[in-house]
């Protein structure tokens, strides 16, 4: 089983349509936050993944995201007419945006977690923004989930912000993610936030006990996105930055 995940996209088509070409070839993706840019118009960016959310779900393949914190802004009322009425009304009712692609594309797990029987996976996404208890009932979640699944199984999480103490200073961290992996151990972790750190240190994975933690890390002069593609059954992995 082929994993692939990348963070930081920042609204780059380019790097979207190249990621659409890759997936093609993976068993599922994993977006650790921040899929538009801040520093532009929301509106078109946001359009286009909703059109590139729906190419994707032509794939069938099991999609993991999580907001960052360039992702926090509501969606669009202008776009809510391209939705059915009751996505719609969910949609504008979400304080984030991101939330909207687990509803166009039912292979997309956004903000929750879900059981893949089929693939013998759990998957866990949390939101950049939101209640701490929140975050710890998706992680209790996954880890009952874990433990009624027969040996073997994997779980693999997504947070766009790293744990405390890897790959940045204080701002970068979130304290109590490192507390949660600490506690529930899951298989996989992946994040983005710190850009550059994995690249200058030359190194994208880390541990907290037997989770290991992956940054990708993130290159804005690459013509694709820095990814790592992992085998979550060997635990192989190739990191291309």
């Amino acid at each position: 089983m082929a994993l692939l995940a990348v963070c930081d996209l920042h609204g780059r088509q380019d790097w979207y349509r190249w990621l659409l070409w890759k997936a093609r070839r993976s068993q599922v993706l994993v977006i650790a936050g921040d899929l538009i840019d801040a520093k532009q118009e929301h509106l078109p960016q946001i359009r286009r993944l909703l059109v590139w959310i729906r190419e994707l779900a032509l794939l069938e393949i099991p999609v993991l995201i999580c907001s960052g914190n360039h992702d926090q802004v509501s969606f669009p009322v202008e776009l809510a007419d391209g939705l059915s009425q009751d996505v719609a009304i969910e949609a504008i009712r979400r304080d984030c945006w991101v939330d909207v692609l687990g509803m166009v594309n039912p292979h997309c797990v956004v903000s929750k977690t879900r059981l893949l029987l089929k693939q013998n996976l759990i998957l866990t996404s949390l939101p950049e923004e939101g209640d701490p208890s929140v975050l710890e009932h998706l992680m209790l979640q996954g880890a009952l989930m874990r433990k009624e699944l027969a040996p073997g199984s994997r779980w693999i999480v997504t947070r766009h912000r790293p744990p405390m103490g890897f790959w940045a200073g204080t701002g970068n961290w979130s304290f109590n993610f490192y507390e949660h992996i600490e506690r529930f151990q899951p298989d996989f972790v992946f994040c983005g936030h710190v850009h550059e750190a994995p690249i200058e240190l030359d190194r994208c994975i880390d541990r907290i006990g037997a989770s290991r933690i992956f940054n990708p890390g993130c290159h804005f002069r690459r013509t694709y996105p820095c990814h790592a593609s992992v085998d979550p059954v060997t635990r192989r992995f190739t990191w291309i930055r």
